[in-house]
């Protein structure tokens, strides 16, 4: 629950602020591409996506959390 909900929305969120600083930077003229604090959040929020995922597929796939048993007698 902590991995879906909280760091998965402060994944969601701090993405929506990096593009609304974008939006709002391009619209005045500017472009933020190179500076350091932004080309940092970018690269923050792709490693903490990376990880996130990691850690998903390892409560999925190692873990079986929210996978339904296998019924032996089924075919």
């Amino acid at each position: 629950m902590v991995h879906e909900y909280i760091t998965g929305s402060i994944v969601l969120l701090t993405a929506i602020g990096v593009l609304g600083w974008r939006f709002i930077a391009r619209r005045k003229g500017q472009d933020i591409g190179a500076h350091p604090v932004y080309v940092g959040l970018i690269v923050l929020g792709l490693v903490w996506v990376v990880l996130l995922g990691g850690t998903g597929g390892n409560l999925v796939y190692e873990l079986g959390v929210n996978v339904r048993g296998v019924n032996p007698l089924l075919p």
